[in-house]
């Protein structure tokens, strides 16, 4: 594991909390709603980016919908923001050396269970870090934003799968059942002592995480691998957690905001 992303989290510590109703896709909305009352239906959804290319004056983008049906759109500036190993099989142009900077960058699958409980456990606090050896490397309670007391509750739990052999196991439909009972089996043996029993546990649902959480290794941020990864191309710039090289939401927005403002000088 890297030294620079234990750092990283280490000094994120000592800051403020800031935890969002809904969690992070609070910011999506948010971006959402000022996209579209600024400039109404210049958003497009349901729309997968196929192939990016460099063009005459810009680049062109082809995208495919639901039915399959492809258009392409000339931009003068683009922002990517997709992982690097999607980057590297979209976007054409890019030198031999970036795309070995980008299949260097590792990732690992995460298993996030949202536990239903009826009644709350954990009343003052938003979330935390777990023991070393757990199975989930932290946890967090969905309630904690709205600081009212509640009658119920959710845990999430996050579960990383650190090698390359257990994510396969994510693609398996005959594992789900398996994975909720190590959650809630997870949850009696943690919060026992908080008097939690197996009937307080409405339902445990569980969500994959199976792309880009990078897994940083020691060495690559001082042998520039991030730093060639997300080297820009001349008028297009990439925006992701992997641009600099730490599995959280605030690597992601430093690299949007970095993109951001480089396209606006780009466009003058």
């Amino acid at each position: 594991m890297s030294a620079w992303a234990g750092l990283y989290f280490f000094a994120g510590d000592f800051g403020g909390t800031c935890v969002l109703p809904g969690g992070n896709a609070r910011i999506v909305r948010e971006m959402v709603d000022r996209l579209e009352a600024k400039t109404p239906g210049r958003l497009m959804t349901g729309k997968m980016v196929a192939r990016i290319r460099p063009a005459a004056g810009g680049w062109r983008v082809t995208t495919v919908d639901r039915r399959g049906k492809a258009a392409v759109l000339a931009s003068k500036t683009i922002v990517v923001a997709s992982p690097k190993h999607v980057v590297a099989k979209m976007v054409e142009g890019l030198a031999d050396d970036q795309l070995r900077a980008m299949s260097a960058i590792h990732r690992r699958a995460y298993l996030v269970a949202n536990v239903l409980l009826k009644r709350p456990i954990l009343r003052d606090l938003y979330g935390g870090y777990t023991l070393g050896g757990d199975d989930y490397g932290d946890l967090g309670v969905a309630e904690w934003p709205s600081r009212k007391p509640t009658k119920r509750s959710v845990l999430t739990l996050y579960r990383p799968f650190c090698d390359d052999i257990s994510r396969p196991q994510l693609l398996v439909d005959g594992f789900f059942g398996a994975f909720q009972s190590h959650a809630r089996d997870y949850m009696l043996r943690t919060f026992g002592r908080q008097g939690l029993k197996g009937e307080d546990i409405a339902d445990v649902r569980l969500a994959r995480w199976g792309h880009s959480m990078i897994y940083p290794s020691p060495g690559q941020l001082s042998d520039g691998v991030y730093e060639v990864a997300g080297r820009p191309l001349k008028g297009l710039w990439f925006a992701c957690q992997d641009s600099f090289g730490a599995p959280c939401l605030e690597a992601a927005l430093g690299a949007a905001f970095q993109s951001a403002a480089a396209a606006k000088k780009h466009l003058g």
